[in-house]
């Protein structure tokens, strides 16, 4: 796909009732801001087509619920995607955020963060305690090396934890007082202290 000429992306909001949108694995390079202009969009799949940055049209597209951006090159995500209140999956693997984006404080629908394969070496747990709406949150393959908790406050909201194939000497998750399952296979732990009162599923394989 094409961003300009004949046939370019450019005719798209043309077609005034789309719901879903799969542009991925097409080398764009750049984001295509005509999408933006698509309001009736649900579905947007722009995964792998090497995009930097993300407008701040895409504050435009209210009925979002899907938002695929997985395999690109993003370090950063703008402010105007906060305001997008259906929005309940997002997809951020592959790219290079180095933290997790404060505007998922503001994605109240978004359950799952999924943010396999970026680049988080350190994590404060405290910033997990504001994003209230997060139960699964996925950071396999990140380089992580150290998890701290520098706040009182537990975080009980949070049931899921994938945390494999990072470069974890030691974990403490005792905060994580909810916690149902956590995999920290291929690391290299010497020690892991838990809260074990809700936990139905450990993996520590290959430490």
């Amino acid at each position: 796909m094409r961003l300009q000429g004949p046939g370019s992306l450019l005719n798209l909001p043309r077609f005034s009732q789309l719901k879903s949108l799969n542009i991925s694995h097409n080398r764009l390079g750049v984001f295509p801001e005509c999408v933006c202009e698509i309001l009736t969009l649900t579905e947007l799949n722009l995964s792998c087509n090497n995009l930097h940055t993300i407008p701040v049209q895409i504050g435009n597209l209210q009925s979002l619920q899907t938002l695929s951006l997985d395999g690109n090159h993003l370090s950063l995500l703008p402010e105007e995607l906060g305001g997008l209140s259906q929005l309940n999956s997002l997809g951020l693997s592959f790219n290079n955020f180095s933290h997790i984006p404060p505007v998922m404080e503001r994605l109240c629908a978004v359950d799952k963060l999924a943010m396999a394969g970026n680049r988080v070496e350190n994590l404060e747990l405290s910033t997990l305690v504001r994003m209230v709406h997060l139960r699964n949150i996925d950071l396999r393959l990140n380089g992580l090396r150290c998890i701290k908790c520098e706040t009182p406050d537990p975080l009980n909201h949070v049931t899921q934890l994938d945390l494999r194939d990072n470069c974890l000497d030691s974990l403490d998750l005792n905060s994580v007082c909810n916690l149902e399952t956590l995999n920290c296979q291929r690391n290299q732990l010497g020690t892991l202290t838990l809260s074990g009162f809700t936990l139905r599923m450990l993996l520590t394989g290959s430490n």
